[in-house]
């Protein structure tokens, strides 16, 4: 600690960090009018102009969705989505057909057709589903 507190008084006696130093104090304090004017300025501008509607930000304006960039990260996200949603139904597709595959190896071409009757409405059930989902 002591240190430290001694590299610090020894920078602060250094005359180059002083000169620095009231350099940008200089520069900070280059000002046309004083801050307690600045702030009468405006606070009589806000009252002549009634509000001063013109200053607001554009953001003012949009909706929740448009300033939160929902519909952008909605946009971005559907492809996504969409390409998840076909890859799940090939992998549907695909065990069915495996499974038909095998039923048909197992007990002949005579239950072929009734289980694939059943394949069909297991799709048309899942597209169904699907459906309804995208709809609300």
């Amino acid at each position: 600690m002591s240190s430290e507190h001694s590299n610090l008084k020894a920078k602060l006696s250094m005359k180059k960090y002083k000169e620095n130093a009231m350099r940008l104090s200089r520069i900070h304090h280059d000002q046309p009018m004083k801050p307690l004017d600045r702030a009468v300025f405006w606070i009589e501008f806000v009252m002549r102009h009634k509000g001063a509607k013109h200053l607001r930000p554009a953001s003012y304006d949009l909706t929740w969705v448009q300033y939160h960039s929902l519909d952008v990260i909605g946009g971005s996200c559907w492809p996504v989505w969409q390409l998840l949603h076909l890859s799940s139904q090939n992998v549907v597709c695909c065990v069915t057909r495996s499974l038909l595959n095998q039923e048909r190896r197992r007990k002949g071409s005579t239950c072929f057709r009734s289980l694939k009757l059943t394949c069909l409405k297991l799709i048309c059930l899942l597209q169904f589903i699907h459906h309804n989902e995208v709809v609300t």
